[in-house]
């Protein structure tokens, strides 16, 4: 099955997207439709973190136009599941103005009817929605790099219909071998990539070492492992160097080619350095400790009585690592003042003997008031 690229931007995307799936022949066969796109963070779409609802709009637009009579918008967060956040994380992200248009709310999946299916891990729960044959399924991922998986793309973006626990039993099983089979467990009707602006470096969420990349572009396709492929190509990858991508040569691209349009992205470290702070990440660090963890750097950059207690921080100790996710074995190399976060760090931290931020995941409050006790202790 073909995979489109078209040039675009979020101004002319009402014209663009029409275009872009007449090439690859894709009309809706359903009168209803349920989409799935990526809103990982409360942050706003100029952020680069999450698919633009300029996007959004212009695909519900094309929708009602061919037909359908019933749109679902979906979203399962790591990280924003109770209802009350899971509002704030719409209209951080300027989903309301899609309800409002559309006549619609946007659903929490954590509270989606839900069936269970076998799968190689043995079961899975998943939303009625991509299994009931009534609704066409539409995956509509970020482009973006991402600390644990190299990129987040299509295949990854299925892991917002787990259940929360499904969620974490990812990264602490087997995190890539978990998204492939999901890939082959649920597979969209149609995938439609916001490559427009994009994220590069340290991410998935904002912090000091992502960087928003204007590529201006939008991808469609049929297949999720296909759109995948052409996707890590684009941004400088073989797709061989990404553990839940299996290589697939002999793609047909329509509309741009992939020659013209690469443009290698800044890749992501294992780590975030902020001042004297370390913070390590991990393949068994899942998506809400993350999200707390970005939310915490925020508060204490953007906080004026904060910056001066990290300010006091930055005198007192030289380094500082935050350590997360389970697994660990020991302190990184150099490390003298390790912070760790977590429940997962519990067993870790008790064969050593030290404390932890309690929480699964922990409250960014929570992780600043345990991380500013280090004002009060003495410099070993």
């Amino acid at each position: 099955m073909p995979v489109s690229i078209l040039k675009s931007t979020y101004k002319t995307i009402q014209e663009d997207l029409p275009k872009l799936l007449e090439k690859i022949n894709y009309e809706p066969q359903k009168k209803k439709v349920f989409i799935k796109p990526n809103l990982v963070d409360a942050l706003p779409p100029s952020s680069a973190v999450i698919v633009h609802p300029k996007l959004m709009e212009a695909l519900c637009d094309f929708l009602l136009s061919r037909g359908v009579e019933e749109i679902i918008i979906g979203e399962g967060t790591g990280y924003f599941t109770k209802q009350e956040h899971f509002r704030k994380l719409i209209k951080a992200t300027k989903y309301t103005k899609i309800e409002k248009k559309f006549n619609l709310e946007i659903e929490n999946l954590e509270f989606a009817d839900r069936k269970t299916v076998n799968w190689k891990y043995g079961e899975l729960s998943l939303p009625n929605y991509v299994l009931d044959g009534e609704h066409e399924y539409i995956n509509v991922p970020k482009m973006k790099t991402h600390c644990q998986c190299s990129v987040t793309l299509a295949m990854k973006n299925q892991k917002g219909l787990l259940l929360l626990k499904d969620k974490r039993n990812f990264h602490k099983n087997a995190l890539h071998d978990m998204i492939f089979e999901l890939s082959k467990t649920v597979k969209p009707d149609l995938i439609l990539m916001d490559a427009i602006s994009c994220l590069e470096g340290t991410g998935p969420t904002e912090n000091t070492q992502t960087n928003v990349k204007q590529l201006n572009l939008v991808l469609a396709g049929r297949d999720l492992i296909e759109v995948d492929n052409v996707a890590a190509r684009i941004m400088g990858y073989d797709p061989e160097e990404v553990k839940h991508i299996p290589k697939l040569d002999n793609i047909t691209v329509i509309g741009e080619q992939l020659a013209d349009v690469a443009s290698p992205f800044k890749r992501p470290e294992p780590y975030i350095v902020m001042g004297p702070i370390i913070y390590h990440q991990n393949e068994k660090m899942c998506t809400q400790c993350g999200i707390a963890m970005s939310k915490t750097f925020r508060k204490i950059l953007f906080k004026e009585e904060l910056r001066t207690r990290f300010e006091q921080l930055t005198e007192k100790y030289p380094r500082i690592d935050f350590l997360l996710g389970a697994g660990l074995e020991e302190f990184p190399e150099g490390c003298v003042v390790p912070v760790l976060v977590g429940n997962c760090t519990m067993e870790f931290a008790k064969s050593k003997g030290i404390d932890f931020c309690k929480g699964c995941p922990p409250n960014h409050n929570d992780i600043i008031e345990f991380f500013f006790k280090l004002l009060e202790e003495e410099v070993k």
